[in-house]
Order: C-alpha cells, then structure tokens, then sequence
C-alpha cells in the first residue's frame, strides 16, 4: 500500500489511476502526514463490500463455517465401487 501525499498524488493522478485500476494497488492519501483517504479500484471497494456483508450475516458465515467441516466419514471411490459390485464393507 502506498502512501502519498496529495501533491503527489495530483501530479501524477493518471498513473496513481492506473496502479489503482491494474495493479490493484491502494493509495493512502496523506494531509499533514496523516492518512486521510485511501484509494482502490471499484472491485476491491465492492470485494471488502461484500466480505462485511457477509460477516455480518450469522447464517451466511454458518452456511460458511458449515461447508467447510469435513464429513465425519468420507466415501471414497473405492468405498463406492465395493457397494455397488456387493462386495460388503466399505472399510
């Protein structure tokens, strides 16, 4: 993350722009050594968007939280191939 100042920042606006729009680059926007703004491409905005929706959404993140436990026991191909040919235990 860059930080310039906005003299910098005014001066060479179009490559600021561009590493913004191409590079996915965020620019902070400084005044009097303080950051006071802070610049990024239109999908990283609707990106950090959609991620603080979501965390603030119980059951989107259950939904989440969900898909990512494992099966408590998985079927394998193997498992699978026994189950259909009969053969017994899938173990």
């Amino acid at each position: 993350m860059a930080t310039e100042p906005p003299r910098v920042v005014r001066d060479h606006l179009s490559e600021v722009i561009d590493r913004v729009e191409h590079q996915h680059e965020r620019v902070v926007i400084t005044r009097n050594g303080r950051a006071a703004a802070v610049l990024i491409s239109p999908g990283d905005l609707e990106a950090l968007e959609e991620t603080l929706s979501v965390q603030g959404d119980a059951e989107a993140l259950a939904d989440i939280r969900e898909g990512r436990t494992p099966p408590t026991r998985a079927a394998t191909w193997r498992a699978v191939w026994r189950r259909s040919a009969g053969c017994g235990s899938d173990r």
